[in-house]
């Protein structure tokens, strides 16, 4: 993969370019700033300063897995809610067995 870095951003050119090619200029401009504004928030008003200062727990996880969830599925109620926080801790899973980790009882 061809990977041109800056500090704030990062881009394969060849996937870039093919995407140019299939889809248009005004497509990929607003993939591109879509991408660079992506982005997890947390209401610091509602968690309170104490919740980021803390040891890194489980229940900050499982809400780090909620809201990186909402990024596919906007809905709760909606069953691919769920199938993605299940996606997503599959693939955390997934990295941590191939980092030579054993599992972890919770």
């Amino acid at each position: 993969m061809n990977t041109s870095s800056t500090s704030w951003y990062d881009v394969d050119k060849e996937g870039l370019a093919k995407l140019l090619e299939r889809r248009g200029r005004a497509y990929v401009i607003l993939e591109l700033l879509q991408n660079a504004w992506d982005e997890v928030t947390f209401n610091l008003g509602h968690l309170s300063r104490a919740w980021f200062q803390q040891d890194i727990s489980v229940e900050q996880d499982a809400l780090i897995l909620h809201e990186l969830a909402h990024d596919r599925v906007s809905d709760h109620l909606d069953h691919a809610f769920a199938d993605e926080i299940a996606r997503l801790g599959a693939l955390l899973a997934r990295a941590y067995r191939s980092a030579g980790r054993a599992a972890v009882a919770v």
